[in-house]
């Protein structure tokens, strides 16, 4: 499939007409479009440079699959230790194979893991900045220009709703970017034997309609996230910018794509967790929201039969697998 699909005329957004309703929007700036039918379905101030935040490593996993790189070793450098959180850990000298590499930068979001990979790819941030802007116009963005790899603030970065949306579309076609977004936790190994436990920072990414994306913030940026998702056998690209809260950006997600009654967050609570037990059916007891033998034996039953790790405690990997 053609990885550079969504070539649409920024000039159709001001004659696109919305689809889902825009009610109760927190997003300052928005872009739904349907990849299958080549549409835009609703947006709002989709053309204003903006600051995308972490947004931008979905770009830049894009940028180091295009070169070929997977199985290689990246060394970490003095530059990427440097950074500022959120980041890996790994130290100067370190190496870490590209798959695993990206696996930290999609799902961690880690800043000195983007550092290694445009150092790696391009001999420097600047040379890989080029790089990414140069694929940001082969896919048609209109209203970008990418400075870090990372999206941590810089001067004269930015990017539109339209452009991340169109962004997410073609990075849908990429079976890497979607087979590590599918994974909600996982453990890499640097070349040293050092292993990182990291897990998705995506609230949408399971369930019955998954939402695969990057989210990001920074003070000036706000919530940002951009992704795509698959809907009755079509397939939708989704960038929201500017949002006041987290959990503000989860609902408008759910609202511009027409999940608002489909989708349902849980927060893992002692409640929510028996309640999940016994609507699969291993916990028969009380629903008190307390966690007792009953709840622990049947916790076991369930990781067992998902072939988990049987510890009686929901981790990431527990939770995951209950809440699909």
């Amino acid at each position: 499939m053609k990885k550079n699909i969504f070539l649409i005329l920024f000039l159709c957004i001001f004659v696109s007409f919305p689809i889902f309703s825009q009610e109760n929007i927190a997003s300052h700036s928005y872009c739904v479009l349907n990849i299958t039918k080549q549409e835009i379905v609703s947006h709002k101030n989709s053309l204003q440079q903006l600051p995308p935040a972490s947004t931008v490593k979905l770009l830049t996993a894009m940028v180091v699959l295009d070169n070929k790189f997977w199985n290689q070793e990246f060394v970490t450098s003095p530059k990427a230790v440097a950074v500022e959180p959120t980041k890996l850990g790994l130290e100067n000298g370190d190496k870490m194979i590209v798959k695993d590499l990206l696996h930290a930068l999609l799902l961690k979001s880690a800043n000195d893991v983007a550092i290694i990979l445009a150092e790696g790819v391009a001999g420097s941030v600047e040379t890989f900045a080029q790089l990414m802007n140069e694929k940001a116009k082969q896919l048609g963005c209109q209203q970008s220009n990418f400075i870090t790899p990372n999206g941590l603030p810089a001067k004269n970065q930015y990017s539109c709703a339209y452009d991340l949306a169109v962004i997410a579309a073609n990075a849908s076609c990429y079976s890497q970017i979607r087979e590590i977004l599918n994974c909600p936790s996982t453990y890499i190994t640097s070349s040293s034997g050092k292993k990182y436990y990291i897990k998705t920072g995506n609230k949408l990414s399971i369930g019955k309609y998954p939402v695969y994306g990057k989210t990001g913030w920074t003070t000036r940026a706000g919530n940002t996230f951009c992704g795509f998702t698959t809907i009755n056998n079509e397939q939708f690209a989704i960038a929201v910018l500017k949002v006041p809260r987290r959990k503000q950006m989860w609902e408008d997600i759910l609202h511009l794509l027409g999940l608002k009654d489909k989708v349902h967050i849980l927060e893992k609570t002692k409640a929510n967790i028996q309640r999940l037990l016994h609507k699969k059916g291993y916990y028969k007891g009380k629903l008190d929201g307390r966690l007792g033998p009953k709840s622990i034996e049947a916790i076991k039953k369930f990781q067992k039969d998902n072939n988990l790790e049987v510890d009686g405690k929901v981790g990431p990997n527990t939770w995951d697998a209950l809440n699909q």
